[in-house]
């Protein structure tokens, strides 16, 4: 409860994989520079990071936790953030998970 992990509040992990270890960590560095440019404080933000498994078929693994009480709120930032940088990720690719059961 201390530390505002789950079940005290909700997380979405957002994981960027590329063949290339620089453009997956320049993409998540680009989400959260937007995300944060929202205004809003209503998450705690965790990396970007690589995931523990950093390599998964040949591709590089960056993550973010959003720590959030507000779910709601919070998944549709991460939404419009997603579609405003869509032309942006080529290449890589992104996945959601919202209260993810492991962070593999």
């Amino acid at each position: 409860e201390e530390l505002n992990f789950s079940p005290f509040c909700r997380l979405i992990r957002v994981v960027f994989s590329d063949k290339l270890e620089e453009k997956a960590f320049a993409v998540a560095c680009r989400f959260v520079q937007v995300l944060e440019d929202e205004g809003d404080k209503d998450w705690e933000l965790l990396g970007p990071a690589c995931c523990p498994i950093s390599r998964l078929k040949g591709n590089s693994r960056v993550h973010i936790v959003l720590k959030t009480s507000r779910l709601e709120k919070a998944r549709e930032k991460v939404k419009d953030c997603l579609q405003r940088l869509y032309s942006d990720f080529g290449t890589t690719r992104v996945s959601v998970d919202v209260d993810p059961v492991g962070m593999l």
